[in-house]
């Protein structure tokens, strides 16, 4: 996926990933810092993503391992 393609996929996904990390993270302010992570997870691996392939839904799947993975590493923070 070069750079053009990936401008093209947050035009058009972009609000609905925002949509879907929001409702995951329970907040506004919380879904925001997720989909930026997600948006930077996708930039590291952008060379290797197909624009072929659902990018959309390895998006959310990005989205959803890093969330469940602050959860985690808050609760362990109470411990």
């Amino acid at each position: 996926m070069d750079k053009h393609e990936f401008e093209q996929f947050v035009t058009e996904h972009g609000k609905d990933i925002l949509r879907f990390c929001r409702m995951n993270a329970g907040s506004t302010e919380r879904g925001n810092e997720l989909y930026q992570d997600t948006m930077v997870k996708l930039l590291e691996k952008q060379k290797k993503l197909d624009a072929a392939q659902n990018i959309k839904s390895y998006a959310m799947q990005t989205a959803i391992l890093l969330w469940k993975a602050r959860k985690i590493r808050r609760r362990n923070r109470h411990f």
